[in-house]
């Protein structure tokens, strides 16, 4: 069971190790001295408290696999930073109260180069009700649209071109 002070340290551990890794992120440090002086320069400036010692950073930087890249700076591992970009996306999904939506289908039309975007205009104004978005680029148009009842929607796009 964890008490208030328990669970009131282990934030303060996470904040101090997320201060630690925007140092890292945000610059190159070549001695854990310069590091921790970084990180008492942001207690200034923030107005608040790591209490950070060098055995404590040492710690820190094991516990985060932050070392040092080959040109001797200290460097945050790829996990770490994919983990943070991860649950920074998770926040802001859960912020924005995203929701995915299934099933959506795509469909692929090459054309010459420079009518994709009047074919894609053209594709919006004859399916506006199973279009979602068009993509255009290079002589592609991405349809993105919803899937078709029966018949394929990808099927009604082929009968326009064996008219032709």
């Amino acid at each position: 069971m964890m008490n208030k002070e328990n669970g009131h340290k282990s934030r303060a551990v996470r904040k101090r190790q997320e201060a630690l890794v925007d140092l890292i992120l945000g610059g190159k440090y070549y001695s854990q001295q310069a590091i921790l002086d970084a990180l008492k320069e942001r207690e200034k400036n923030l107005d608040e408290e790591f209490g950070i010692s060098q055995s404590t950073l040492s710690r820190d930087l094991q516990v985060l696999e932050i070392d040092k890249s080959s040109e001797g700076f200290y460097v945050v591992s790829p996990n770490l930073e994919e983990d943070r970009r991860g649950a920074a996306l998770d926040g802001l999904l859960a912020l924005a109260n995203a929701k995915a939506h299934h099933p959506i289908d795509f469909t692929c039309i090459t054309c010459d180069e420079g009518y994709e975007k009047l074919v894609a205009k053209g594709i919006r104004g004859k399916y506006k009700e199973k279009v979602l978005a068009t993509i255009c680029d290079a002589g592609k148009v991405l349809i993105v649209h919803s899937p078709s009842e029966g018949e394929n929607f990808g099927d009604d796009i082929n009968k326009i071109f064996a008219k032709g």
